[in-house]
């Protein structure tokens, strides 16, 4: 993150209270109520918009991505990530930056099971990952990808905008609680699903989490070994063709489209810590 205030008066090693203060002085800048206000862009193409992020991205699926935009607004929302930035960019900002996630809507979080086998609650996709943003443009896209979803679920209005200010005060209640702890301390901070399913007030919501949290435990063990992709043939595992998204190469393949999948493996396996890499190792 960068200084806390937008000119580098304060930088996050100050003491607590004088960031605090400084955090308030901000809405001098830029007021709370300030950032409901999401004005029409300046003479904007969505269109144009995704065309440029296109040439990105393998022409032969295109066709599939954008039939997939087109089922709802919040499948919409989903794949137009650079229209919603470009708006974003347009609104005042408070000048606080952070390592962003880049494209964080509702289904960009999921459930994973830890080493120790533990399930965390945590964002799904990096991809998009950029230093230096505003963290108020993550904060909007969740939310507002809360209050769309609601509203293609058949949700009122009034109960979509409820949820969107919960999203909203979730989000500042678990910062408020992380700015009492000391660096350490919020850098090795969790979700823990099992923890916070279990301290939920209502009996019945609770009872049914937990009653998902188990088949979810079995269900991640399961995905780990990926046996919705492979398939045994002769004795051996193969990645099963599921054209236009999943198939193999040609032997005739363009250059381009071929890797050295073991250089790129032995890569991958640099990057572990040591303990890591002999449960890999037991698998290659």
């Amino acid at each position: 993150m960068s200084n806390l205030h937008p000119q580098g008066g304060t930088a996050i090693s100050a003491p607590r209270a004088e960031r605090y203060s400084a955090g308030k002085t901000l809405r001098d800048i830029v007021s709370r109520d300030s950032h409901a206000d999401c004005p029409p862009g300046s003479e904007r193409d969505p269109v144009a918009i995704l065309g440029e992020t296109d040439a990105q991205r393998l022409p032969n699926l295109l066709p599939i991505r954008y039939k997939r935009m087109a089922q709802s607004p919040f499948t919409f929302l989903r794949g137009a990530a650079a229209v919603m930035a470009h708006d974003l960019a347009e609104l005042p900002q408070l000048g606080v930056h952070v390592q962003a996630c880049g494209d964080c809507h509702l289904m960009n979080f999921g459930a994973f099971s830890t080493p120790e086998g533990r399930v965390l609650f945590d964002i799904n996709d990096f991809d998009e990952t950029l230093p230096g943003v505003d963290f108020t443009v993550d904060l909007k896209r969740l939310v507002t990808s809360v209050a769309v979803a609601a509203r293609d679920a058949g949700i009122s209005d009034k109960k979509a905008k409820i949820l969107a200010r919960g999203a909203a005060k979730a989000y500042r209640d678990f910062l408020g609680e992380l700015a009492k702890e000391p660096p350490l301390e919020v850098w090795h901070s969790r979700i823990d699903v099992d923890r916070e399913v279990r301290r939920i007030d209502d009996e019945r919501l609770r009872n049914q989490l937990l009653s998902l949290l188990i088949k979810s435990k079995k269900d991640l063990a399961a995905d780990d070994n990926f046996p919705h992709l492979a398939s045994t043939k002769g004795g051996a595992a193969h990645i099963e063709d599921r054209p236009p998204l999943i198939y193999h190469f040609d032997s005739d393949a363009a250059h381009d489209q071929k890797i050295d999948a073991p250089s790129v493996f032995a890569a991958y396996q640099k990057t572990l810590l040591p303990e890591r890499r002999i449960l890999v190792d037991r698998y290659v």
